[in-house]
């Protein structure tokens, strides 16, 4: 045994990683079977010779009563590191049993490494392991009876298991530690997603699966600031809908709380406004939600016959919506940085900003009439004008020109779309702020497709990476 450890201690000496000192390890053995409790002890030798504090209890005497159940929970919910051989049917059972009573219970389930015989992987055991996705290591059944002498691989794959174990947990720890994003970008399509990928630098693409929460595929980077820092930033992809808007906005603001803001940001249908140049929404521009907020214009009730809405806007950040309003006669002055940007993310994703097709800019189709927009000298040929106003916001797609010119008049809304009004909501439960940045893709109406879509995910994407880059950084008080 001693050579066996210190053979250990050589290979651990040389990765400062492989640290085990002091790391809580229970051994789990039935005591029925002299050989295997045998086993059992020789591990609980081998690991405490190595600087682990292991429990001395290493047998459990039976492991079908309700009592020992409770035991066995408590001790895994108490150490680091639990291994458990499970090498006869009944404690294979029970390791099932509680490998599903754990499941959800993210700090014990995480923890237990359980080693079977080959010869059950391929039955029900086996399968139900792999259903609750257990830490499972098949391994020849003589292994678990073998004496020391002959079964020294055995011992040496046992502290592989626990140090990579470990390793995953310090890593995890040492990420959540490290990554304090401060900026949420939340998209709902690939192409959405894509476009606020492009903005950030040093990104890296990392997926989280946290027992008894949500699976998170998300992206983490840096945007620069104008003071000469950088703004950490958290991109996700939440799906269609305000419902998993919601739904993602909150796990991001749950699993990093230092977010200050989060930013919807993609494509909408333009509500144009022929009559008035000023309100007038047209391809490829970009519309922010303004101080009126995000309208969800399909949540109310139906009362004689009439629909009455019932939700009351929640207004966007106040500094964000600030910044963004000052943009609007600064972007004057330095629009030949956001248009480059535009530029850079068109030539890098391989799009063009559309030419033709039945959403062409002139003359403007609607149906089968023929209409030309209205003279606005503030405006730059084939470049996106910003406008900040009403954004309304519903679980269904607008393509009808009359429900979209009713909306404008009751409203005032000058974009549609589906995700805004969930941010709004989330936000608001956790007392954040929010943004809400839109390219516009089609006029709402019957001549809708998806033509100007990646261009418009693009402007959208390009004005968030010029606004974060005007906002400083965030330090800590003093």
């Amino acid at each position: 045994m001693q050579n066996l450890i210190n053979d250990a201690k050589n290979l651990i000496s040389l990765d400062k990683n492989c640290d085990i000192n002091k790391v809580k390890i229970w051994i789990v053995a039935s005591s029925q079977d002299a050989a295997i409790k045998q086993t059992a002890e020789n591990l609980r030798q081998y690991f405490s010779g190595l600087g682990a504090d292991v429990d001395a209890n290493i047998s459990v005497k039976n492991m079908r009563m309700k009592y020992e159940t409770r035991i066995i929970q408590e001790k895994i919910l108490a150490a680091d590191v639990v291994l458990m051989l499970a090498a006869t049917p009944g404690v294979s059972a029970k390791a099932i049993d509680i490998c599903h009573k754990l499941k959800g219970k993210s700090e014990g389930f995480g923890k237990i490494l359980v080693y079977i015989p080959t010869e059950f992987s391929a039955g029900s055991i086996g399968r139900l392991l792999a259903i609750y996705k257990a830490n499972t290591h098949f391994i020849n059944k003589i292994e678990f009876v073998e004496p020391l002498e002959n079964n020294k691989n055995f011992y040496s794959n046992c502290l592989g298991d626990v140090i990579a174990l470990q390793g995953q947990k310090t890593m995890e720890q040492k990420m959540n530690k490290k990554i304090k994003p401060t900026i949420a970008i939340v998209t709902a399509l690939p192409i959405e997603f894509a476009s606020a990928m492009a903005i950030v630098e040093d990104y890296e693409q990392i997926q989280i699966r946290e027992e008894g929460k949500a699976f998170l595929k998300l992206a983490l980077g840096k945007v620069a600031a104008s003071c000469g820092n950088q703004h950490s930033v958290v991109i996700g992809m939440s799906g269609v809908g305000n419902n998993l808007a919601t739904q993602l906005a909150t796990n991001l603001l749950e699993k990093y709380p230092s977010i200050e803001i989060v930013l919807m940001v993609g494509i909408a249908g333009g509500v144009p406004d022929i009559k008035n140049p000023k309100a007038h929404v047209r391809l490829g521009d970009v519309v922010v939600s303004g101080r009126e907020g995000v309208i969800q214009f399909d949540l109310g009730k139906y009362k004689d016959g009439q629909f009455e809405r019932i939700q009351s806007p929640r207004p966007p950040s106040s500094t964000w919506l600030l910044a963004c309003e000052a943009d609007t006669t600064l972007i004057k002055n330095t629009q030949k940085k956001y248009w480059q940007y535009i530029d850079e993310l068109c030539k890098s994703m391989h799009v063009n900003r559309p030419a033709k097709g039945p959403l062409r800019e002139e003359p403007w189709l609607e149906g089968e009439k023929s209409l030309s927009h209205p003279k606005d000298p503030s405006r730059t040929s084939k470049r996106p004008k910003l406008f900040i106003g009403a954004i309304g916001s519903s679980n269904s797609v607008i393509k009808d020109k009359k429900y979209r010119d009713k909306l404008k008049n009751e409203y005032k809304v000058m974009a549609v779309e589906m995700e805004g009004s969930g941010i709004a909501d989330a936000t608001w439960k956790a007392e954040k702020g929010y943004l809400i940045i839109r390219g516009i893709c089609d006029y709402s109406n019957e001549d809708k497709n998806k033509d100007w879509q990646e261009y418009a995910a693009i402007v959208a994407a390009a004005f968030t990476k010029y606004l974060i880059e005007s906002m400083p950084v965030t330090v800590p008080s003093t």
